[in-house]
């Protein structure tokens, strides 16, 4: 008798949590900016939240479940089929805190991507679907630059050798976004 007490409970709480995975995606659906043709790609619980890969008409995007406000935070729109193989985009939300970064990988040769700020830095969660590649990172703060400092965000795209191929952000040289390497 108490296993089967135990059971019901167990039963009974993962429905429960089944229930709050299904009302926070019905939830993001509702918010995305084009909800027609919205499609999830991707989602999974992360520290304090969920982490959601979705694509529309405009492109790719990446969305935050925040588990504190109950809401979702979606960033702008990245290439879904970029050109010269990386796409990117962010999103800052001090408020949670919470920053988002994710893109859109569609050159074999990436391997691996890596988001640099001032002193800290995270090589991203590459994600193999059967309709892409796709990455995301997730940041508590996007550190600002030091007095007198160019905005040291950087975001690089690895290669198989360890090269990196694709780039953004401001280099000894100066600013620099897109490929440095020939697509093979």
């Amino acid at each position: 008798m108490k296993h089967l007490l135990v059971f019901v409970l167990l039963v009974t709480a993962l429905s429960g949590c089944l229930s709050l995975t299904n009302n926070a995606i019905d939830q993001l659906m509702k918010s995305v900016p084009f909800p027609e043709s919205t499609h999830l790609l991707y989602s999974t619980n992360v520290d304090n939240g969920k982490i959601a890969l979705i694509i529309d008409e405009s492109g790719f995007r990446t969305a935050f479940y925040s588990n504190r406000i109950n809401n979702w935070n979606i960033t702008g729109n990245a290439d879904a089929y970029p050109k010269d193989g990386f796409s990117w985009t962010m999103l800052n939300a001090p408020y949670i805190p919470i920053v988002i970064f994710g893109g859109v990988i569609n050159d074999d040769n990436i391997t691996a991507v890596l988001v640099k700020q001032r002193t800290l830095s995270k090589r991203a969660n590459v994600i193999n679907l059967n309709q892409g590649r796709y990455w995301y990172v997730l940041f508590d703060n996007l550190e600002q630059p030091e007095m007198n400092e160019s905005d040291p965000l950087k975001v690089e795209a690895i290669s198989k050798s360890g090269e990196v191929i694709w780039k953004n952000g401001v280099y000894e040289d100066g600013f620099f976004s897109g490929r440095i390497t020939k697509q093979k």
